[in-house]
Protein backbone atom coordinates (compact mmCIF):
# COMPACT_ATOMS: atom_id res chain seq x y z
CA UNK A 1 0.00 0.00 0.00
CA UNK A 2 1.68 3.28 -0.84
CA UNK A 3 1.70 6.38 1.59
CA UNK A 4 -1.61 8.53 1.94
CA UNK A 5 -0.97 12.11 2.20
CA UNK A 6 -2.72 13.68 5.34
CA UNK A 7 -2.60 16.73 7.22
CA UNK A 8 -3.74 15.91 11.15
CA UNK A 9 -4.66 19.45 13.32
CA UNK A 10 -5.56 19.79 16.79
CA UNK A 11 -8.68 22.06 16.76
CA UNK A 12 -10.99 23.06 19.72
CA UNK A 13 -13.25 20.49 18.71
CA UNK A 14 -10.72 17.36 18.57
CA UNK A 15 -8.36 16.23 15.48
CA UNK A 16 -9.46 17.04 12.52
CA UNK A 17 -7.81 15.11 9.31
CA UNK A 18 -7.29 16.05 5.84
CA UNK A 19 -5.87 14.10 3.40
CA UNK A 20 -4.92 14.82 -0.06
CA UNK A 21 -6.05 12.05 -2.46
CA UNK A 22 -9.50 11.01 -0.88
CA UNK A 23 -10.67 8.75 -3.72
CA UNK A 24 -7.73 7.11 -2.95
CA UNK A 25 -7.71 6.92 0.82
CA UNK A 26 -11.18 5.95 0.99
CA UNK A 27 -10.68 2.92 -1.92
CA UNK A 28 -7.87 1.66 0.71
CA UNK A 29 -10.07 1.84 3.17
CA UNK A 30 -13.34 -0.10 1.60
CA UNK A 31 -10.63 -3.25 1.07
CA UNK A 32 -10.32 -3.39 5.15
CA UNK A 33 -13.27 -6.27 5.80
CA UNK A 34 -15.32 -5.98 8.77
CA UNK A 35 -13.72 -6.75 12.11
CA UNK A 36 -10.12 -5.52 10.18
CA UNK A 37 -7.84 -2.43 11.76
CA UNK A 38 -6.64 0.05 9.58
CA UNK A 39 -4.24 2.03 11.16
CA UNK A 40 -2.83 4.95 10.87
CA UNK A 41 0.90 6.19 11.78
CA UNK A 42 1.87 9.61 12.74
CA UNK A 43 5.59 10.16 12.22
CA UNK A 44 5.65 13.77 13.48
CA UNK A 45 2.44 15.84 14.50
CA UNK A 46 2.19 19.26 12.89
CA UNK A 47 -0.09 22.15 13.43
CA UNK A 48 -1.54 23.34 9.78
CA UNK A 49 0.81 26.04 7.89
CA UNK A 50 -2.36 28.72 7.54
CA UNK A 51 -2.76 28.21 11.64
CA UNK A 52 0.79 29.05 12.07
CA UNK A 53 0.71 32.24 9.47
CA UNK A 54 -2.55 33.34 11.13
CA UNK A 55 -0.39 33.74 14.44
CA UNK A 56 2.60 35.36 12.72
CA UNK A 57 0.55 37.46 11.03
CA UNK A 58 -1.51 38.75 13.76
CA UNK A 59 1.96 38.79 16.21
CA UNK A 60 4.20 40.79 13.49
CA UNK A 61 1.40 43.36 13.05
CA UNK A 62 0.21 43.74 16.15
CA UNK A 63 3.88 44.42 17.47
CA UNK A 64 4.85 46.59 14.79
CA UNK A 65 1.38 48.72 15.72
CA UNK A 66 2.55 49.08 19.65
CA UNK A 67 6.19 50.30 17.48
CA UNK A 68 4.23 53.33 16.25
CA UNK A 69 6.67 53.60 13.41
CA UNK A 70 4.39 53.35 10.70
CA UNK A 71 3.47 55.34 7.78
CA UNK A 72 -0.14 55.31 6.94
CA UNK A 73 -3.50 57.26 7.28
CA UNK A 74 -4.42 58.42 10.66
CA UNK A 75 -8.00 56.87 10.37
CA UNK A 76 -6.02 53.47 10.55
CA UNK A 77 -3.50 54.46 13.03
CA UNK A 78 -6.38 54.24 16.12
CA UNK A 79 -6.69 50.29 16.56
CA UNK A 80 -5.16 47.01 15.71
CA UNK A 81 -8.18 46.07 14.06
CA UNK A 82 -8.06 49.38 11.42
CA UNK A 83 -4.09 48.91 11.21
CA UNK A 84 -4.54 44.92 9.74
CA UNK A 85 -7.31 46.35 7.70
CA UNK A 86 -4.81 48.91 6.24
CA UNK A 87 -2.16 46.28 4.89
CA UNK A 88 -4.66 43.73 4.05
CA UNK A 89 -5.73 46.67 1.71
CA UNK A 90 -2.07 47.74 0.41
CA UNK A 91 -1.39 44.25 -0.56
CA UNK A 92 -4.62 43.58 -2.19
CA UNK A 93 -3.70 46.97 -4.52
CA UNK A 94 -0.95 44.93 -5.91
CA UNK A 95 -2.11 41.12 -5.55
CA UNK A 96 -5.34 39.43 -6.47
CA UNK A 97 -6.54 38.21 -3.46
CA UNK A 98 -10.09 36.70 -1.85
CA UNK A 99 -11.54 40.18 1.00
CA UNK A 100 -10.38 37.81 3.46
CA UNK A 101 -7.50 36.83 4.96
CA UNK A 102 -9.05 33.41 5.66
CA UNK A 103 -9.59 32.50 2.30
CA UNK A 104 -5.85 33.04 1.32
CA UNK A 105 -3.98 30.21 0.06
CA UNK A 106 -0.70 29.20 1.79
CA UNK A 107 1.51 30.98 -0.75
CA UNK A 108 -0.77 33.88 -0.45
CA UNK A 109 -0.43 34.03 2.68
CA UNK A 110 3.67 33.53 2.95
CA UNK A 111 3.84 37.14 -0.02
CA UNK A 112 1.47 38.98 2.65
CA UNK A 113 3.91 38.16 5.41
CA UNK A 114 6.83 39.09 3.29
CA UNK A 115 5.40 41.89 2.33
CA UNK A 116 4.53 43.16 6.03
CA UNK A 117 8.11 42.31 6.78
CA UNK A 118 9.68 44.67 4.21
CA UNK A 119 7.54 47.38 5.08
CA UNK A 120 8.95 46.72 9.20
CA UNK A 121 12.46 46.79 8.09
CA UNK A 122 11.84 49.59 5.76
CA UNK A 123 10.45 52.08 8.47
CA UNK A 124 13.26 50.82 10.86
CA UNK A 125 11.02 49.67 13.58
CA UNK A 126 12.91 46.09 13.52
CA UNK A 127 15.89 47.97 14.96
CA UNK A 128 13.92 49.78 17.95
CA UNK A 129 11.73 46.92 18.47
CA UNK A 130 13.47 43.66 20.14
CA UNK A 131 10.11 41.74 20.26
CA UNK A 132 10.17 42.32 16.49
CA UNK A 133 13.72 41.30 15.78
CA UNK A 134 12.71 37.79 17.67
CA UNK A 135 9.78 36.96 16.02
CA UNK A 136 10.78 37.91 12.51
CA UNK A 137 14.42 36.13 13.19
CA UNK A 138 12.86 33.05 15.01
CA UNK A 139 10.39 32.60 12.10
CA UNK A 140 13.41 33.06 9.55
CA UNK A 141 15.77 30.78 11.40
CA UNK A 142 13.12 27.56 11.29
CA UNK A 143 11.08 28.33 8.31
CA UNK A 144 8.65 28.17 10.61
CA UNK A 145 5.72 30.22 8.94
CA UNK A 146 6.40 29.76 5.22
CA UNK A 147 8.96 32.67 5.18
CA UNK A 148 11.12 29.99 3.16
Amino acid sequence: MQPINAVIRLTDKGYHIHVDDKDYFQSQLSKVGDGQRCSVQIDKPVMSGTDEQNRFMHALLNNYFDTGMHDMPEYFRNTHAGFKVFYKEQFARFNKVPESWSKYSKAQRMAFIEFIIQDIRQSEAIQESIKLQEIIQGAEKNSYYGLK
